[in-house]
């Protein structure tokens, strides 16, 4: 079946085929390596009182993305980022005439690269990445946002 998704598509955008709905294989990450890189393959969304424009140090600025992304982990510690943020604050029209605007969020740009090195075990940081790809990372996850893969 054709599907249309997004903007224009009375003009011909949007159309794509779905060809094949098989899962693929989990990766694996290479346990002989002491880091592993994840990028985004999709839009992040986190709120936006987790940054500020305040200059930090590399340390201080690795805690912000660890308590804004990754305070579930464990067994990973977050050793570089290379992102860009963008500052996304939409309209909500079922509030009514004049209180339209959403609250403002954080959006971390596709391609975004997430570095960290492994601070336990090959398998208790194997089972963190697994959740990682699983879940994503940021909010709104479940309409298609934050979505991890391995680099």
């Amino acid at each position: 079946d054709l599907i249309e998704i997004g903007k224009y598509t009375s003009s011909g955008y949007g159309e794509f085929i779905v060809t094949d709905l098989r899962p693929k294989e989990q990766q694996q990450y290479s346990s002989d390596s002491s880091s592993v890189k994840l990028f985004l393959t999709s839009e992040a969304m986190i709120d936006a009182g987790w940054m500020d424009n305040e200059p930090v140090s590399n340390e201080e600025y690795l805690k912000k993305w660890k308590n804004a992304l990754f305070q579930d982990l464990t067994c990973l510690k977050l050793k570089r980022v290379q992102a860009e943020l963008d500052i996304y604050r939409g309209y909500d029209t079922t509030k009514g005439w004049g209180k339209a605007f959403k609250d403002p969020c954080l959006v971390i740009t596709e391609g975004s690269i997430f570095e960290f090195e492994s601070t336990n075990s090959a398998e208790k940081a194997q089972e963190e990445i697994n959740q990682l790809l699983r879940k994503g990372i940021g909010i709104e996850t479940n309409n298609g946002y934050g979505k991890l893969n391995l680099l």
